[in-house]
Parts: C-alpha cells; structure tokens; sequence
C-alpha cells in the first residue's frame, strides 16, 4: 500500500483517460492510518521500554536523544522508505509522532511532570482531526 494520501484533487489531476479505473480519493479512516506513522512509533517505544529497563545512568539525557533522532529521521523515513511524497503529509505525520511520544508514559516527557491529562486530551484530539485535513 502506497502511504501518500490521495486527495479529490489528486483524482482529478489524473482524470479519466489516464488510467482504465482512475484511483479514487482516500476516505478519513484511510488518511488517518497515512497521517500515523505506526513504525515511527514502535521504534521510539522499543528503544524507550530498552532504555527505561536497562535503567542507564544518564536516561533523561539518552531519552531526549533518541527522541530527536527520531523525531529528525521521521520525515526522510516517510520519503524514503514509504514513498511519500506530499511535504503536507511529512509534517503532519511528524507531529504525530511528535504527539503519540509525548502521551507516551515514560521518558522524555514524564520528566516534565506534566499532568497525563493533558498529553492524553491532545492525542486524542489530533488523531481525531487530522484526518479531516486532505492534502
């Protein structure tokens, strides 16, 4: 499956005679599995769980690391290895990373003691909403 969402004006752009069935655009479920990059995410938890047992010395300081990392690789991760090619989407699969790691339990955000609450209002509402947004 192809992780680029295709959007009504991608369908149009391609018309009719382009193709024997042209593609028809995705539907909100659709784009929401596009937007969240799941890999991304098991990646950051297993190498978070991995940190968080191997109870390292500086783990705060390793946390954020990987976070960054991963946070910066994200978006070359997306291009490179599943074909997407709208920047829109890049960014906004980023943040979705960025979101699902700060509801995240462990490190690097439960160092801020912010309240759950809060990380998991904004998961849920931005899950929710972006798929309402077609690029």
């Amino acid at each position: 499956m192809n992780r680029t969402v295709v959007s009504r004006a991608d369908v149009a752009r391609v018309g009719i005679a382009a193709a024997p069935a042209p593609p028809e655009a995705d539907k909100y479920v659709d784009r929401l599995v596009k937007y969240v990059p799941p890999d991304v995410i098991a990646v950051f938890l297993a190498v978070e769980g991995a940190i968080n047992t191997a109870g390292a010395a500086n783990y705060q300081v390793f946390a954020w690391v990987v976070f960054g990392i991963i946070l910066v690789a994200t978006p070359f991760y997306l291009a490179k290895v599943g074909g997407v090619t709208k920047p829109a989407q890049i960014v906004i699969a980023t943040v979705a990373f960025a979101v699902w790691a700060f509801a995240y339990s462990g490190p690097p955000f439960s160092l801020l003691n912010i309240a759950p609450l809060y990380s998991t209002v904004v998961l849920a509402l931005y899950t929710f909403l972006i798929p309402l947004i077609e690029v």
